[in-house]
């Protein structure tokens, strides 16, 4: 189970539907992770600087830790953090509230479309948050829904009676009067003016209304009571603290979520009509965004158009009139309490971010397919470099059990199995690989699954599993090389082998440089991983991977190249994120441009068939090691 880093700007001791949902949010990471680290501030704005370096710090040292999985509590944190997590190669998971995606800045609104894109995963409030998200121009499968919960408080029927006498008592009313009440921060899109000014009037009976909270709509409020002549009846709490706002929620007849749309804004969820609900007032909210989400109609509560005074009128009539409303209250108290239950939504979450490819750095082979690679003699000649390791590997294969680790889009699994394995199984942690790969003809004894890296989770396979477990162009992405060759050394049965392949750093990278392949983490030269991988399975077999100067020319040309030009930023002891920084902005500044193809793949004067595994191949652009207790392979 990877390690959570909950990063959020709204946390107690600062109050608000945001500050709620953090605190459980953050509860719910704390119990499904080991090693769970929160990064919080609440209270004064005074403090948000130095709480932003803190919070980037938090990121840069998430990255350099294989399990950690980083969570950003809203949008805007996502966006001050995105600079720090691209460079260091790590990729935030965020949740999505509603304003925060939707407040209409047009640099903010510019600022999220652009950034969005990048993140694996967003949690989202409700729907209504999702649709928004998607329209940001994040892909449909990385937005998720995720149902809030709230915790339940203990009450027996006599705890709901000594609520309301008190609330009663507290606002000097009489025992027969209906109490309707709203809790929250006061703008606009709460509806609370608009309510007073439009709906109040047409109430008939004896009631009052009770507003909870403070805001900039607050003067607006007063505006409308004193406009109908109802300032008796409509009391303005201001601020409150916890025990007197749960002692409105929990001694109110009916609470009432009145939100209009504004531009712009949208109430996300409506966190408090939930807490409110299972408090047992009988709620009514506004039939718009984040509230359907909130309120089940007729199951946890009722929703009423928004802005329609008269639908409201009649709503509350009904209910302020109906002799059953109390045990209607507490069946829809029941409902919402097994609807928004605390504990599914903490396992769900903690799920989903079980899922998150959060590494900008992949852990599996380059996705070559032959259509791919046909567009110029220099990928042609990585294509073939390509072919000719499976079919070196194809001769160990015979009616054994492969496992594939990495197997991108399955091409060399599939040959695999047509060379004689008696089972071959695939797997990639790429979705998208995974789903190329199974998009092609099935073939009895070949299967293909998506996995997490094995920093993050255990090979889903038992122990003793396969004959051979290859491995082709995967170990220089990895970060926790350690467990990587524990799960394979697991699934492998005794008498088994391990075939790595992977870059000869000899000609790639001067010595002691640093990757310029921003995806790979660490190369090997053929002493280094010969040791490696013998202490590990016992008896090693090291070749290289060599061809003809017309194959090799075309990958010895752009290694010169590249290692010269990029050394400024890959030389030993330049920081993981300047070097990463460095490697993405040259990228940008030369990208690849493939050149067009001959007729016919031949016509480039090579193929997989001219190329040579051999102990003393020379100059080697691969190491291919065969580890365990296999025959010769010379």
């Amino acid at each position: 189970m990877p390690a959570f880093v909950f990063v959020t700007r709204k946390f107690p001791p600062s109050v608000g539907g945001m500050e709620t949902l953090a605190s459980d949010v953050w509860a719910m990471l704390r119990a499904g992770s080991d090693g769970a680290r929160l990064v919080a501030h609440g209270g004064s704005t005074a403090g948000l600087p130095v709480f932003w370096l803190r919070a980037a710090r938090a990121v840069l040292r998430a990255a350099r830790r294989p399990g950690d999985v980083v969570v950003t509590g809203d949008v805007l944190m996502y966006l001050l953090l995105l600079p720090f997590a691209r460079a260091a190669g790590l990729r935030l998971v965020t949740m999505a509230h509603g304003k925060d995606v939707v407040w209409g800045f047009p640099p903010y609104r510019w600022c999220v479309r652009r950034a969005l894109r990048h993140a694996p995963m967003v949690l989202c409030n409700s729907a209504a948050t999702a649709e928004q998200v998607r329209r940001a121009g994040v892909a449909a499968d990385r937005v998720h829904v995720l149902r809030l919960g709230v915790e339940v408080p203990a009450r027996t029927a006599a705890d709901v009676t000594r609520a309301r006498q008190e609330l009663r008592d507290e606002l000097g009313v009489a025992p027969g009067t209906h109490v309707l009440a709203t809790v929250g921060r006061l703008v606009r899109r709460k509806g609370v003016a608009w309510f007073v000014r439009e709906v109040l009037p047409r109430l008939e009976g004896d009631w009052v209304y009770v507003v909870a909270g403070a805001g900039p709509d607050e003067q607006a409020v007063r505006t409308a009571a004193r406009d109908t002549g109802l300032e008796d009846r409509v009391r303005l709490l201001g601020r409150v603290p916890d025990a007197q706002r749960e002692r409105v929620m929990a001694g109110c007849d009916v609470f009432v979520q009145p939100n209009v749309p504004v531009r712009d804004d949208m109430e996300g969820f409506g966190l408090v009509a939930v807490e409110a609900a299972v408090r047992g007032a009988l709620v009514v909210a506004a039939d718009l965004e984040g509230l359907q989400d909130a309120v089940a109609d007729g199951v946890t509560g009722l929703l009423v158009p928004s802005g329609d005074a008269e639908a409201w009128r009649a709503a509350l009539t009904d209910v302020l009139t109906d002799p059953g409303r109390a045990a209607r209250a507490e069946a829809f108290a029941r409902s919402c309490a097994d609807r928004y239950d605390r504990v599914r939504m903490g396992e769900e979450m903690v799920r989903l971010l079980a899922t998150a490819p959060v590494r900008s750095r992949p852990t599996t082979t380059e996705r070559v397919t032959l259509g791919d690679y046909v567009t110029s003699a220099g990928d042609y000649a990585i294509y073939s470099l390509h072919v000719a390791t499976y079919e070196w590997v194809a001769r160990l294969v015979a009616d054994k059990e492969v496992l594939d680790l990495g197997c991108g889009t399955g091409y060399g699994s599939r040959l695999l199995r047509e060379r004689g394995a008696r089972r071959v199984v695939g797997v990639d942690v790429s979705g998208e690989a995974v789903e190329r790969a199974t998009a092609d003809e099935a073939l009895a004894g070949l299967e293909f699954r998506q996995i997490l890296p094995t920093d993050r989770e255990p090979l889903p396979f038992p122990d003793d599993s396969f004959d051979l477990v290859c491995s082709i162009q995967v170990i220089e992405h990895v970060t926790d090389v350690d467990g990587y060759l524990r799960e394979v050394r697991r699934v492998l049965r005794p008498g088994g082998a391990f075939v790595c392949v992977t870059p000869d750093r000899e000609h790639r990278l001067f010595p002691r440089q640093r990757p310029w392949n921003e995806f790979h983490v660490h190369e090997y030269d053929p002493a280094e991983l010969g040791r490696l991988l013998g202490a590990r399975f016992g008896p090693v077999n090291v070749q290289g991977m060599t061809g003809p100067r017309r194959l090799l020319d075309h990958e010895l040309r752009r290694y010169r190249w590249t290692r010269l030009l990029l050394y400024p930023v890959t030389f030993p002891g330049v920081p993981e994120p300047l070097r990463l920084a460095g490697l993405r902005l040259a990228k940008r500044i030369a990208p690849h441009r493939a050149g067009s193809a001959p007729e016919g793949t031949r016509a480039f004067g090579f193929d997989w068939t001219d190329v040579v595994v051999a102990p003393d191949a020379r100059p080697s652009v691969n190491i291919v090691v065969v580890a365990g207790a296999l025959p010769s392979v010379g």
